[in-house]
């Protein structure tokens, strides 16, 4: 009797081992002297997740536009005609947490045109993508942006002279981030 009694503690010592111990015990992996020394649980194993990259929501603290400009010249068209036109362009500051926003195409630059600039081009809204940098430092990135080129056999080039010279009145700058409107500049 002594004897089974024996057995019976000796199979309910080691079941209540291998139940504290989890799966030291199980066969899944050989004793070492590292697995001596770790802490034992019944718990998995904690996987530490990877960390995601900061995703920018402000696309508003430090843009700033530094000066329009507009300037007619003279374009090639497709068959070699020169063409009188018009271009703008926009210098903008950008924090450097922008940079790779910048460089993926996801900022984008809009000029909404009004009064005779509208009425004289036929149109009433330019937009670029392009950025070109032109400065840096440590806190912020220059960059000359080419709103648009606009030309047609039919344009007058005194017009066009007096036209670039109404960019300030006649043209409002949007920021644009993912294509939604971030900023009136």
């Amino acid at each position: 009797m002594n004897q089974k009694w024996l057995t019976v503690v000796g199979v309910v010592v080691v079941l209540g081992l291998s139940l504290l111990l989890g799966d030291t015990f199980s066969g899944d992996r050989s004793p070492t002297s590292d697995s001596v020394a770790e802490p034992v649980s019944n718990a998995k194993p904690v996987t530490k997740e990877p960390e995601r990259p900061k995703v920018e929501t402000d696309f508003v603290t430090g843009v700033h536009l530094r000066g329009m400009t507009a300037r007619t010249a003279m374009m090639t068209d497709s068959d070699g005609t020169e063409l009188p036109g018009i271009e703008y362009m926009v210098e903008l500051e950008l924090p450097r947490r922008l940079e790779m926003y910048s460089a993926n195409n996801r900022l984008e630059v809009r000029a909404a045109v009004s009064g005779e600039t509208m009425n004289f081009l036929g149109t009433n809204q330019f937009h670029a993508n392009v950025f070109q940098l032109r400065e840096t430092n440590q806190q912020y990135l220059v960059y000359q942006v080419h709103l648009i080129t606009y030309a047609s056999h039919t344009f007058d080039t005194d017009k066009l002279d007096e036209l670039a010279t109404h960019v300030i009145e006649d043209l409002r700058i949007s920021f644009y981030a993912d294509g939604k409107k971030v900023k009136e500049l």
